[in-house]
């Protein structure tokens, strides 16, 4: 026989909820301020943590202008670090999805946990809905959704090309939503050469696009 346990499948037959599987919904959302100088480069950055309290973190990015997120790591804590293309003071806003966290009462709504006492589903957090996986983007429009949805893109591979004279230029990947579109795009964030140079590495970025439509 087998072991007792508890799963939910979509109209796809693919399985949604799994009392095995750690579920990642919403844990945080909120606006970064940038406030920190890329050196040589237009582009400026804001920092969100380090924290101790994530497990498994995806942070995501939207908005109108081209941005790019990134996950750090050290003592036990992780954090963010969120490039802009914009002056000091410009706000994207972003997204962090982790496995859910037990709340201190619970009214209404399913919740699922596993073997171990953890909490692996919770119906009142909102859903991580991936939409789009983009691998190995190329081209500027790298998906197209639906009108009316709201969508932020989690940087799963990052992106970039650098190049050498005397110096380094480094461009990074960074996404933009424009309405239910998600453009990329090469910015600089080292600039330290002039003219054209020899590519020494680059690599394409392979992505995940998040509904986060009512989150």
């Amino acid at each position: 026989m087998a072991d007792a346990g508890f799963t939910v499948y979509g109209d796809s037959g693919v399985a949604q909820v799994d009392n095995t599987y750690a579920n990642l919904s919403l844990v945080e959302k909120g606006t970064l301020t940038t406030n920190q100088s890329l050196y040589g480069a237009s582009v400026t950055y804001g920092t969100i943590g380090p924290r101790s309290d994530l497990v498994s973190p995806i942070i995501c990015v939207g908005g109108s202008l081209y941005a790019r997120p990134e996950t750090f790591y050290g003592a036990g804590q992780i954090g963010f670090n969120i490039s802009v293309a914009g002056p000091l003071g410009t706000q994207v806003p972003y997204y962090i999805f982790d496995v859910p966290r037990a709340p201190p009462a619970h009214g209404f709504g399913l919740q699922v946990w596993n073997a171990a006492g953890q909490l692996i589903f919770d119906a009142s957090a909102g859903p991580m809905r991936v939409v789009g996986f983009v691998q190995n983007a190329t081209g500027t429009t790298i998906f197209a959704g639906t009108a009316g949805r709201a969508y932020a893109v989690a940087h799963v591979i990052r992106g970039f090309r650098s190049a050498r004279v005397e110096g380094f230029n480094v461009r990074a990947v960074f996404t933009q939503v424009a309405s239910n579109v998600v453009n990329q795009n090469l910015l600089i964030v080292q600039d330290l050469t002039s003219g054209d140079t020899p590519v020494l590495s680059a690599n394409l970025m392979t992505a995940l696009v998040i509904d986060v439509t009512n989150l």
